[in-house]
C-alpha cells in the first residue's frame, strides 16, 4: 500500500513536471514569436517612416508650355516644376540644376539648365522655337536624382503680312486671296501660309515612329487632330502609385485655332483618365487629360472613340502605355555603423513602395555604390539589378582605419547614404594577445629569456598582421581571411615562428636571448 502511493506520487511529480516543462517551452516559442514579431513591427516602421519621409520630399520634375498659340521666333514660355510622391507641388531642398531639352520637328536639340533655389518649386524658362510643329520637351536632374517627364508644344509658322503692292502685280489676285485655290509654288514665293506648308513643317521628330507622310489625302485646308502621350520617364513606365499620370494630349492641327468647342471621347483598358471627354476649347489648340493606374499593366491602351464635331485623324489615334511597379526610393538594409579593418561586409539597398515595403523592379536597372574616400574598397562598384529584384548588392572591404561614406544610387531616384566606422582597436589587441602567446609557445619549445621572447613575438606578430592586413587582405577575396580570428591565428604563428628564428640567428652568434 505505501509502495502504491509512493508510486502515485512519482507518477505526480513527473506529470507536473511535464507541465511545467511543456508550458516552459511553450513559453519559450511565444517569447522567440514575440521577439521576432516586434522586430518585423520595428523594421515595418522605420520602413514606412523613411516612406513617409520621401513622400514629402522632391520626387519628380516636371515640364509644360505655359502658352500653346506662340509661333516660330516667338519666345515659348517654359514652366519647370518641383513635385513630391504624392503628386503635389514642393519647394527644392536645396539648388537644383534641371536640364531643359527641346527636340523640334526635324530633330534638332537644343539644351539649356534651369536652376531652381532652394525653396522654390517652380521656374519659368523663355525659349526660342525657328521651327513649326510639335516639339518635345523634356527635362532631368543633372545628377539623375529626381524623375524626369515630358510633354509637347505645338508652335504655328509666322505670318507674313502681304504688300497690296505686290498682290496687284500678280495676274490673278482673286485666286491668290483664297488660300485653296491658288497656285501652291507661287504662294510658297509668296510666303503666303497655306495648308500644305503647314503640315510639312508639323512633321514629326525623328524619334517618332508615326508616319504622316500621306496621312491627308483630302484638302490640306481641313483640320485634323493629332494625339500624344507624354509624361514622367522612369524606365520601368508610369508609376501605378494612383498618382503618377501618363499625359494625354490632343492637339487640333490647322492654320488656324478652333472657331468652337471640340469634344472628344476616350476608350480606354485600364486605370482611370480624368477628364474624359476632353474638350479641345475655342480658340485653344490642345486638349488635356491624365492617366492613372494603382496597379502595373505592361501594355495598357487608349483610343479615341469619336469626336463632334467629328474630324479626322493624322496619324494614329491610339497608343500603349506601361504602368511599372510603383517604386518611391530605394534604402539600405541593416547596414552596420562599425566595422573592424579585417571585416568583409554585404552592403544590401532594396527599392521600396510608398508604404515603405520592399518592391521588385519590372524592367532591368543599372545601380552604382560610391565611397567618398579609399577607406572601403567596394565591389562591385556598378551593374545592373535584373527583373522580379528587389535589392541590390556590393562587398565592402577596408583599407584602412577612418569614417566612410556610402552611396547606393539608381537613375531617377534620391541615392541612399550611409556612414561607416572603420576601426583597428580590437584588431590591435588581439595582434597583441597573439604575440604573447607565440613567444610563449617558443619559450616553451626553446626555453631562453621569457621576456625578451615575449617582446620579440609581441613586436613580429604585429608586424605580420600589419602586412597581412594591409598587404595581404586587399588582395585577398576568400571570406575566412577576413575575419578577427584569422588575425589571432597569423599573429601567433609568426611570433612563433619569429622568435624561434631569432634563436637560431643569436644562438649562431653566440648572443644570449
Amino acid at each position: 500500500m505505501k509502495l502504491h502511493v509512493e508510486n502515485d506520487n512519482q507518477r505526480e511529480f513527473i506529470r507536473k513536471g511535464n507541465s511545467i516543462s511543456f508550458q516552459a517551452r511553450q513559453l519559450v516559442a511565444l517569447s522567440i514569436m514575440i521577439c521576432l514579431f516586434g522586430c518585423c513591427a520595428l523594421c515595418g516602421t522605420q520602413m514606412q517612416q523613411q516612406a513617409q519621409s520621401v513622400l514629402q520630399q522632391p520626387v519628380k520634375v516636371d515640364v509644360a508650355a505655359l502658352d500653346q498659340k506662340r509661333t516660330t521666333g516667338e519666345g515659348v514660355p517654359i514652366q519647370v516644376s518641383l513635385s513630391n510622391g504624392n503628386g503635389q507641388a514642393i519647394g527644392a531642398t536645396e539648388s537644383t540644376a534641371i536640364e531643359l531639352s527641346v527636340t523640334q520637328p526635324s530633330g534638332k536639340k537644343t539644351k539649356t539648365v534651369v536652376r531652381l533655389a532652394p525653396g522654390e518649386t517652380s521656374k519659368q524658362a523663355i525659349i526660342v522655337i525657328d521651327e513649326a510643329g510639335l516639339s518635345q520637351l523634356s527635362v532631368r536632374h543633372t545628377g539623375d536624382r529626381l524623375l524626369g517627364s515630358t510633354n509637347y508644344v505645338l508652335v504655328s509658322p509666322a505670318r507674313t503680312n502681304v504688300k497690296p503692292e505686290s498682290v496687284k502685280k500678280k495676274k490673278s489676285p482673286k485666286k491668290l486671296s483664297t488660300p485653296s485655290g491658288g497656285n501652291a509654288f507661287l504662294m510658297r514665293n509668296q510666303h503666303i501660309s497655306s495648308g500644305r506648308l503647314l503640315y510639312a513643317a508639323l512633321s514629326e521628330p525623328l524619334q517618332q515612329a508615326d508616319d504622316i507622310s500621306g496621312a491627308n489625302t483630302q484638302s490640306d485646308s481641313q483640320p485634323r487632330l493629332m494625339l500624344r502621350i507624354s509624361g514622367e520617364t522612369d524606365s520601368g513606365g508610369i508609376r501605378s502609385d494612383g498618382k503618377a499620370f501618363a499625359r494625354i494630349q490632343i492637339f487640333h492641327i490647322s492654320s488656324a485655332p478652333p472657331t468652337s468647342d471640340i469634344t472628344i471621347w476616350l476608350d480606354w483598358s485600364n486605370g482611370d483618365i480624368q477628364p474624359n471627354p476632353l474638350v479641345i476649347k475655342k480658340g485653344i489648340p490642345v486638349a488635356e487629360a491624365r492617366w492613372t493606374s494603382r496597379y502595373p499593366v505592361e501594355s495598357a491602351t487608349v483610343a479615341v472613340v469619336d469626336s463632334y464635331p467629328h474630324i479626322a485623324f493624322r496619324g494614329p489615334n491610339n497608343v500603349t502605355v506601361r504602368f511599372g511597379q510603383p517604386i518611391l526610393g530605394i534604402d539600405f538594409v541593416n547596414p552596420p555603423d562599425s566595422i573592424s579593418i579585417v571585416d568583409r561586409v554585404d552592403l544590401v539597398a532594396r527599392f521600396f513602395d510608398p508604404l515603405g515595403t520592399p518592391i521588385q523592379t519590372n524592367v532591368k536597372r543599372p545601380f552604382r555604390f560610391t565611397s567618398n574616400s579609399s577607406t572601403l574598397r567596394l565591389k562591385p562598384e556598378q551593374d545592373e539589378v535584373a527583373p522580379g529584384r528587389s535589392e541590390f548588392s556590393t562587398v565592402a572591404m577596408p583599407t584602412s582605419i577612418g569614417i566612410c561614406n556610402i552611396e547606393a544610387s539608381t537613375p531617377g531616384y534620391k541615392s541612399a547614404s550611409h556612414k561607416i566606422r572603420v576601426t583597428g582597436v580590437l584588431v590591435l589587441l588581439l595582434c597583441v594577445i597573439g604575440g604573447i602567446l607565440g613567444g610563449v609557445l617558443a619559450y616553451i619549445r626553446s626555453n631562453g629569456q621569457f621576456w625578451m621572447r615575449i617582446t620579440t613575438g609581441v613586436i613580429v606578430g604585429l608586424v605580420a598582421s600589419w602586412a597581412y592586413v594591409y598587404i595581404g587582405l586587399p588582395k585577398a577575396n576568400a571570406l575566412i581571411l577576413h575575419s578577427q580570428i584569422s588575425v589571432l591565428f597569423i599573429s601567433i604563428v609568426a611570433a612563433a615562428a619569429g622568435v624561434r628564428s631569432m634563436a637560431v640567428i643569436t644562438k649562431a652568434l653566440g648572443l644570449g636571448f
